[in-house]
């Protein structure tokens, strides 16, 4: 039997592995983009990156991956520029890096040639290969209620193939807001009240929660923010290379409370392409499962085992046990086309607990 979901059931978590088949770059992928680059146009930082690497390697056994460098070069910065609560403390080691030529001016424009690639990282060049992300289209559909997604990427896969497409020989037309109202107005600008309606009849079909900004935001000189053709942003609206992700202003911080409060209402809290690696994030998900032991966290993983999955996801969490977790294994354009559906939601609760 198959129960109609509710208003706010479902809550929809995506990281960067879930854009990975769409051409999408994972972070350790980008690294190595940029050792291509330092063997050529970028080579006169081989030698900052090769030490930045370097004493990674000695305190971690971690691949250093680009958000890693990216917060190194942050506090690099920071110290040098004696911002840094440490930097009384490493006058010896400042002059140190000073004197063998990593200056701020130095790492200030390989900090911003990363930064500046990103666009082309994460462009979605053929969106064909983003078609699978329709599915999560198609099930708003099936639930007949809006969707709230929440990302944590920059890419622009939801909004290039989930607003019109075909089906079965059928247009399919999914509104989204992402909080600029008429997403087809290009200079409209953000505001939180996009995603507090209040009216279910002018609802859209899908509320996207984009948590670290979008490769298509810019903000201008009052403090707005404006959607844009991604090729005239000068610099993008993004989250990226910091440690502290959360930022006390909007739109981000209005995300992260849009969050807390969603997972508190959702019944399962689906999950692809995120490393459970956001502290944040996690803490937010902790609280939510452990305050309805009903809740269920419906987890996409590449690789692995459901059951040594299921155990690390516990131990990130710090939950009791793996009872509300569930695990499956595979790619994400198989999970979004076979368990993003109300039957195979349906079927992860026992019958005697079915909250529908």
């Amino acid at each position: 039997m198959t129960f109609q979901l509710q208003r706010e059931d479902i809550l929809i978590l995506l990281g960067a592995g879930a854009s990975q088949e769409a051409g999408i770059p994972i972070t350790i992928e980008m690294i190595e983009k940029i050792e291509s680059k330092l063997e050529y146009d970028w080579k006169k930082f081989k030698g900052l990156y090769n030490f930045i690497k370097a004493q990674v390697f000695k305190v971690s056994s971690e691949s250093l991956n680009v958000e890693d460098l990216v917060n190194i070069l942050d506090e690099l910065l920071l110290l040098l520029n004696k911002q840094h609560p440490l930097s009384p403390f490493q006058l010896s080691w400042i002059e140190f890096i000073e004197n063998v030529g990593y200056t701020v001016y130095a790492i200030t424009e390989f900090r911003d040639l990363i930064i500046d690639s990103l666009r082309g990282w994460i462009a979605l060049d053929n969106q064909v290969q983003a078609k699978y992300y329709q599915e999560i289209a198609l099930f708003q559909k099936e639930l007949n209620n809006p969707l709230r997604i929440f990302t944590l990427n920059y890419d622009l896969c939801i909004e290039s193939v989930c607003d019109r497409f075909k089906h079965d020989g059928k247009e399919v037309m999914c509104e989204i807001e992402r909080g600029f109202g008429n997403e087809r107005e290009v200079d409209e600008a953000w505001h939180w009240s996009k995603f507090k309606i209040g009216d279910e009849e002018a609802d859209p079909d899908i509320y996207l929660y984009k948590i670290h900004g979008s490769i298509d935001w810019e903000r201008d000189h009052l403090d707005k923010i404006f959607r844009k053709s991604p090729v005239k942003i000068k610099r993008h609206e993004i989250i990226f290379g910091t440690r502290q992700k959360i930022r006390a202003y909007d739109p981000f911080l209005f995300f992260i409370y849009e969050f807390r409060e969603y997972c508190i209402k959702a019944k399962v809290i689906i999950v692809s392409g995120y490393g459970f690696w956001d502290d944040h994030i996690n803490k937010i998900l902790k609280q939510a499962l452990n305050e309805d032991s009903n809740r269920i966290l419906l987890v996409n993983a590449y690789k692995g085992t459901p059951d040594d999955h299921a155990i690390d996801l516990a131990n990130r969490l710090s939950l009791a046990n793996t009872n509300q977790i569930r695990v499956i294994i595979g790619n994400a354009s198989t999970f979004f086309k076979e368990s993003i559906n109300l039957k195979f939601i349906n079927s992860i609760f026992p019958d005697e607990d079915l909250p529908f």
